[in-house]
């Protein structure tokens, strides 16, 4: 006896083996992601599952934080970019002072790094555009922000791998006084 799948049933078949294998995927990835994590050299805490507090970096769940906010970022062009990588700088200056209070000084510094990076990713394409508007003034705002906080945190976090954080500011502040010249 002969089992003879229509092509909508092989279809089904198909796309039922194709989640299941993204489902694996994910899984995995997720697991090996709440490990300790190595970045820039500098090794990060164990993840924690922790209630009643903001989901930092260090928290069992975070991967998925992080995970929608790349896949925000997929579709997002021109402005709309520019504001996403506004806020996530600031989410992730606001993450990087929580987990300092929590005495977590390299994993303050790694988040301070992606604050910093999604900053000046803002700047540089406003740089690239030809337009001059409030959102020019809205990144020059949070460069300045970004700037002034991420140097008490480097000094308030003082622990190996600042290197990274310092050299990510200066950046900034090369890229602050271009864009700036820009509005002039």
């Amino acid at each position: 006896m002969k089992i003879i799948l229509s092509p909508k049933r092989l279809r089904l078949v198909y796309s039922s083996l194709a989640i299941m294998f993204g489902i694996i995927v994910l899984s995995i990835s997720l697991i090996s992601a709440s490990q300790a994590v190595s970045y820039e050299g500098l090794l990060a805490t164990q993840k924690k599952l922790y209630f009643n507090e903001a989901l930092l970096p260090d928290h069992l769940l975070y991967p998925f934080v992080a995970a929608v906010d790349r896949l925000l970022l997929i579709p997002a062009s021109g402005n709309r970019e520019i504001e996403l990588q506004l806020v996530y700088g600031e989410i992730r200056l606001d993450y990087a002072w929580g987990l300092l209070e929590k005495e977590e000084k390299e994993l303050a510094l790694v988040t301070l790094t992606k604050s910093q990076k999604y900053v000046h990713l803002a700047g540089e394409q406003l740089l690239d555009s030809t337009e001059e508007s409030e959102l020019l003034q809205l990144t020059i705002i949070a460069l300045e922000k970004n700037i002034y906080q991420a140097k008490e945190l480097i000094k308030l976090a003082d622990a190996k791998g600042k290197e990274l954080a310092l050299d990510l500011n200066n950046q900034n502040q090369v890229l602050l006084s271009r864009l700036v010249d820009k509005t002039n």
